[in-house]
């Protein structure tokens, strides 16, 4: 029996968002989502200053609705009911990093002095993951080199995409088992497809592999870092740089542009402008598309938005039409 004197409030780590045609809880926790109309979340985040017992007044047709959802809302662990709701301030919306970048991708096809100076400068950068990127196979000598160039670095995470070539897996497995930063690496092109925990082969060709698309729910990413992260930032671009085989620095493999060369600019000063920094600020919300989807805070898809009339767009479509609400 619900205590219509008493308040409900939304626990802090589950977030109401409304969307075009339909509205989604965020469990950021528990990392997963419940769909509700978007009238309930104006209905509940309205009224969160008033009792229960205002809500079935000032409802009185829709009595038993609001009973409906009040009784999933709580079963769900979503909002607790409670007498005094000024004992339970909102969560802290700060999303704050103390260095500049969190990841750099590199090609090393070819592997130069401009490239080894950037990496025996990483630390400088912040980051704590590297992704090595290679259109044909990696030449071993060349990673064992960027392993050691690394290994007293604050770097994390080494991560490899390159082709598949059978004469360089066992040496690649070995490193794994010789080096814990490296954690991940993915052959494409493969003739087969399999993944263990360190080793992927897939038929995928590199570009299918850099691409991140928004399939389904699966590909969102629910956690309160990213939440808080895509209210000011765009969650896939932000705080990474590619730097292509020759040495031009981009956002992603897919940009056009680039904004300098590692051969005669140092990428602090690159990403440190205004002019790269652009489009780490290009929240979902800035997007005509993706403004009233509700699931713009999860979302990691990297088509680059470009501008016309003012307004941000994109050029293909998403797989999720949030005025349908359905996945193509």
């Amino acid at each position: 029996m619900i205590d219509r004197k008493k308040y409900l409030k939304f626990h802090s780590s589950c977030i109401p968002v409304k969307g075009d045609k339909r509205g989604v809880i965020y469990d950021l926790q528990r990392g997963s989502l419940y769909f509700i109309p978007n009238s309930i979340i104006d209905l509940f985040v309205d009224n969160s200053k008033n009792t229960i017992e205002y809500l079935f007044l000032k409802f009185p047709n829709q009595e038993e609705l609001v009973n409906k959802y009040l009784i999933y809302l709580i079963e769900n662990e979503l909002i607790f009911l409670t007498n005094d709701i000024d004992k339970f301030p909102n969560l802290s919306l700060k999303f704050e990093r103390p260095f500049l970048l969190d990841i750099i991708f590199i090609e090393l096809d070819s592997f130069s002095n401009s490239k080894k100076s950037l990496l025996e400068e990483v630390n400088t950068l912040g980051c704590t993951q590297v992704v090595i990127v290679t259109h044909q196979s990696i030449v071993v000598d060349t990673l064992k080199e960027v392993i050691d160039l690394l290994s007293e670095s604050k770097i994390q995470i080494i991560d490899l995409i390159t082709k598949y070539d059978s004469k360089i897996v066992t040496h690649i497995l070995e490193l794994h088992n010789m080096s814990p930063r490296l954690r991940k690496t993915i052959f494409f092109d493969s003739l087969n497809n399999t993944n263990d925990n360190y080793i992927e082969f897939t038929s995928k060709n590199l570009n299918n592999i850099l691409t991140k698309r928004v399939k389904d729910t699966n590909d969102l990413i629910i956690n309160q870092d990213a939440y808080f992260e895509s209210l000011k930032h765009n969650l896939f671009f932000n705080r990474k740089v590619y730097i292509s085989d020759n040495g031009d620095i981009k956002h992603y493999f897919n940009e056009n542009e680039f904004y300098g060369n590692i051969k005669n600019c140092t990428i602090q000063s690159i990403v440190n402008s205004n002019d790269f920094q652009n489009l780490w600020n290009i929240t979902k919300e800035n997007i005509e598309e993706c403004k009233n989807c509700e699931f713009r805070y999860l979302c990691p898809d990297n088509r680059i938005p470009l501008i016309k009339n003012n307004k941000y767009f994109h050029e293909t479509l998403c797989k999720y039409n949030p005025k349908e609400a359905k996945w193509d």
